[in-house]
């Protein structure tokens, strides 16, 4: 036998199974074109590396328009098992829902991603919530659908509100209307522009006193000043021991002594004039026994007050103390408006009205006093609730969401399931597996084109790094391609083998 014989068969053989080797390992690799002195070596990149996107593109069409369709997905989610795990899936909702002790809270985990997910959450309920509150239109229906509701309670008769079990509610009311009244600087400057405006204008009039008031309650005046009188004598009292009008006082007692009694003035002690003058009034006015002399007093007191003319009256206030007047007549209104008997009196008049004019509508009343109600009402709401939206409604929705996703968050889930009810559950249970065939059946095409199933195949397949593309085909045709690289081996044996069987037979 000889050699060549044995060489040739053997180097087809390594031949074959190098070059199948080789033109399987050039599929993959490189995975770069490779240059050398400018120059692309031929077969670089390998073939899947080189085609990648044409080979993604293809696969992408295939698996999209041929494998998984629309009519494949709708007739595989109607097959009787998949609602079967359909079926059971609802179940163990409801059971979770039922029973778990933990809170919604739990359910998002801990950490970053449980505040990122609270966070956005908020936000997009704030945002949709104020996007709603700031549509066009928002504020009219609002103020639409309220001032209806006013209107309505309007065509109600006084009596069928039964304000007697609203006394308490009137009298916090009037309280509280009196309150801000009392604290508003506003309203103190328009009270006393009222009273300045009155006084000046009551300086030239030449009507007595007397005639402008009634013999009734001249008597009434008198009554009430011999019963008041200590108290009105102490309040005048109070008045004098005001740093301002004591010093007017003692200046007008010396400047009075000082004109009448001439050189003599000089020996006299006004101060101690003035003050046992003040003293002896005090003491005189408090002392029980002079009850009747007060009250003849009084007569004489009012009788000769009465018979002033008003611009008398008025002119008998000098600049200085009727400012001080005004100021004190201001004072004692709003001190007055706050007490008991100032609310008592209102929810007295708001019964007494109640009870006389009981079978007249609500809107006969606010009518008397204000005849454009409806245009100023609505306007006016109209402007409160825009203004609201525009300018607090961001705060409300950002306090109301916290608020809400608070309690939420801190609720148990079973204490959330448990307020479905029963009944609730096996209607849902119901409506989900009666809609869910015919629902996944109808929904599956366009799932399908909606969520474009060729790009996401392609994207995806792009996506991939070649090594992981090398080992996934490597693992899936690793026999197949050895046997291919064995096959060019034997192919190589039996080509090379020919010359030895044609040496043999002497061909």
């Amino acid at each position: 036998m000889e050699l060549s014989w044995i060489i040739s068969p053997a180097a087809g053989a390594v031949i074959g199974y190098f070059t199948n080797w080789l033109a399987i390992k050039m599929l993959f690799k490189p995975h770069n074109e490779v240059r050398i002195c400018g120059l692309r070596v031929p077969f670089t990149p390998g073939l899947i590396p080189k085609e990648k996107a044409r080979i993604a593109e293809s696969l992408g069409d295939t698996v999209g328009n041929y494998l998984l369709t629309g009519e494949v997905l709708a007739e595989a989610v109607a097959k009787p098992e998949i609602s079967k795990a359909v079926k059971e899936a609802a179940d163990r909702i409801e059971q979770f829902l039922k029973t778990s002790d933990k809170t919604i809270g739990d359910l998002f985990g801990e950490g970053e991603s449980k505040e990122e997910m609270l966070v956005y959450i908020k936000k997009t309920i704030s945002s949709a919530a104020a996007s709603m509150l700031n549509s066009e239109g928002f504020s009219k229906n609002i103020t639409d659908v309220i001032f209806n509701r006013i209107k309505e309670f309007m065509e109600l008769e006084i009596a069928e509100l039964e304000i007697e079990n609203y006394k308490n509610d009137i009298k916090y009311a009037s309280s509280m209307l009196f309150k801000g009244i009392a604290e508003s600087e506003d309203v103190k400057e328009g009270i006393e522009k009222c009273l300045w405006d009155y006084l000046l204008n009551m300086k030239d009039n030449e009507m007595t006193i007397g005639e402008s008031v009634s013999p009734e309650s001249i008597r009434t005046l008198k009554d009430y000043v011999s019963v008041k009188a200590p108290e009105i004598v102490n309040g005048i009292l109070k008045v004098v021991e005001e740093p301002e009008v004591d010093e007017l006082l003692r200046y007008k007692v010396r400047e009075a002594i000082g004109r009448n009694a001439g050189v003599l003035g000089m020996f006299i002690n006004t101060e101690s004039i003035y003050d046992k003058v003040i003293f002896e009034i005090s003491d005189f006015f408090n002392d029980p026994e002079n009850g009747p002399e007060i009250d003849r007093a009084v007569d004489i007191f009012v009788d000769k007050l009465l018979s002033y003319t008003i611009g008398q009256a008025m002119g008998l206030l000098t600049g200085e103390m009727r400012e001080i007047t005004v100021n004190r007549l201001v004072g004692a209104a709003l001190e007055a408006a706050l007490t008991d008997e100032a609310s008592d009196t209102v929810v007295d008049k708001v019964m007494s009205y109640a009870q006389r004019e009981g079978n007249r509508p609500i809107k006969e009343l606010i009518y008397d006093f204000v005849p454009e109600f409806d245009i100023k009402a609505y306007d006016k709401l109209n402007s409160v609730i825009t203004s609201f939206l525009k300018n607090d409604a961001a705060l409300f929705i950002d306090t109301a969401v916290d608020s809400f996703l608070k309690g939420i968050m801190t609720s148990s889930v079973k204490d959330l399931g448990g307020r479905i009810g029963e009944d609730t559950f096996e209607s849902l249970n119901a409506m989900i597996l009666a809609s869910y065939g015919p629902v996944a059946v109808k929904a599956a095409p366009f799932v399908v084109e909606a969520i474009n199933i060729p790009k996401i195949v392609e994207d995806r397949i792009n996506s991939f790094d070649m090594d992981y593309i090398e080992k996934l085909i490597l693992n899936i045709a690793s026999t197949e391609l050895k046997a291919i690289t064995w096959v060019g081996g034997v192919l190589g044996f039996v080509i090379g083998f020919v010359p030895v069987i044609t040496q043999i037979i002497g061909i």
